[in-house]
């Protein structure tokens, strides 16, 4: 499972909690340990981040694929898939695990039985390789 903070306090988290049962989750103060699910029904979500808009990102394992819950509508929508789309030329991916975004706004996937890690640039707000 993962978890992200922001400035504000506000704690997201990736929930596994069976093959196909996993959740996103936001919770807002300490004292609100359920939480509001943004996403539920997915494949082992592992880890989750923030981009610079609010939008939420994971890592759905059991996919092997990127999702992004949009900050203004709740959208889920895929950014990457499994065979890597967006990464042009590179070969699928072996078990993504986490996702991070660091100061420049490129987002990084750590794909753990490939070995590496991934970064992905964005232009214009949209995630480009």
């Amino acid at each position: 499972s993962g978890l992200y903070v922001d400035e504000c306090g506000t704690a997201y988290t990736a929930n596994a909690r069976g093959t196909n049962d996993g959740t996103i989750q936001k919770i807002i103060n300490a004292r609100d340990s359920k939480g509001i699910v943004l996403a539920g029904g997915l494949k082992e979500p592992t880890d989750v981040t923030l981009d610079r808009y609010g939008n939420v990102y994971f890592v759905e394992r059991g996919e092997s694929r990127i999702q992004r819950i949009n900050a203004r509508d709740g959208t889920v929508e895929t950014v990457v898939d499994k065979q890597g789309v967006l990464v042009f030329g590179t070969q699928y991916w072996n078990d993504p695990r986490n996702v991070a975004f660091d100061s420049k706004h490129n987002l990084y996937v750590a794909d753990f039985k490939n070995f590496r890690v991934q970064k992905f640039l964005f232009e214009g707000g949209d995630l480009f390789c």
